[in-house]
């Protein structure tokens, strides 16, 4: 502490807590505002960010779901079976409101409705290299709707993809119903 040199009772601290200055023939607290107590401003803090924590956790509260298992590939744990359904990654919903899920071990992309009713057309997701053995089947896991008219034009025919598949081998895969081999088309890049 050091003696001020105007007041001999009057001493200043050197560390950063608020020590005690005098302007204009008054002494004040340096970072005190005149007129509001300290300690009732930090029951205001306190009571303002009290009140927007209980005011967010009852929102929060207020937002709670309720899990139904539509379709499963094991009988008895969902409204619908589907032996197809092997180990599904992607999901993503079409322009006609079908959501297609992809079945990674099995080969196949599945579109089903909102109910979990299945939907006729199954779509076969081809092989990264059809002459390996090992790999029979294609293994889709992720999956965009392509709702463009302009982007990702295909060579033949000018169509774009409606979807677009990616493969757990590396390979993209495309579908859309005017092309030959069932819609689908397979591209694995050359890295």
């Amino acid at each position: 502490m050091v003696p001020n040199p105007d007041h001999p009772r009057l001493w200043f601290d050197s560390n950063p807590l608020p020590v005690l200055c005098r302007q204009g023939g008054k002494h004040k607290v340096a970072g005190f505002t005149p007129g509001v107590p300290e300690h009732m401003k930090t029951l205001l803090r306190l009571t303002a960010s009290t009140a927007l924590s209980l005011s967010i956790g009852a929102v929060a509260f207020g937002q709670h779901y309720t899990q139904t298992n539509l379709v499963s590939n094991v009988s008895g744990t969902a409204r619908f079976t589907d032996s197809k359904l092997v180990n599904p990654w992607g999901l993503s919903r079409g322009p006609n409101g079908d959501w297609w899920v992809n079945d990674n071990l099995s080969g196949f992309a599945t579109l089903y409705n909102g109910s979990g009713t299945k939907n006729s057309l199954m779509v076969s997701i081809p092989p990264a290299d059809p002459t390996n053995k090992k790999t029979p089947i294609g293994s889709p896991t992720g999956i965009v709707a392509n709702n463009s008219t302009t982007d990702f034009l295909l060579p033949v025919g000018g169509f774009t993809p409606e979807f677009i598949f990616s493969t757990i081998d590396g390979s993209i895969a495309i579908y859309n119903p005017h092309i030959s081999a069932g819609g689908v088309r397979s591209h694995r890049p050359k890295l």
